[in-house]
């Protein structure tokens, strides 16, 4: 492995680790309806599949075994697929955010009076 490619691996991973961690919360988070839930997960299924081969590479890293052929075109594709699933991310990013301040702007009606009220809230 050249020491691009492993400056390239550096980046991919952080890159893959951190969008499948994005995707990840905001699955969890219930802010996306179904439609965007689906569109979220599809979008993102290449890096979540690329995240795990450069994990598997990873660990080949550490012993040093040898690395499969191919790594540097295999580095390329991943980089391709993670810079394509990135603006879909963040668009995904955006309605979720978009819909937690819709959310967060809607009017609560009051359970009742004085410190009541804050009791309610509280549970």
């Amino acid at each position: 492995m050249t020491a691009d490619d492993q400056t390239r691996y550096g980046r991919l991973r952080a890159m893959c680790e951190f969008m499948t961690n994005v995707a990840s919360a905001m699955e969890y988070s219930g802010g996306l309806n179904q439609v965007s839930r689906n569109r979220l997960q599809e979008s993102i299924k290449p890096v979540r599949e690329a995240r795990e081969w450069m994990w598997d590479i990873g660990q080949m890293m550490i012993p040093s075994q040898p690395l499969p052929a191919g790594l540097h075109e295999a580095l390329e594709i991943t980089e391709s697929r993670a810079l394509d699933a990135l603006p879909k991310l963040k668009a995904a990013l955006d309605e979720a955010c978009e819909e937690f301040l819709r959310a967060a702007r809607r009017p609560v009606a009051p359970r009742g009076g004085g410190m009541s009220a804050v009791a309610d809230e509280a549970q």
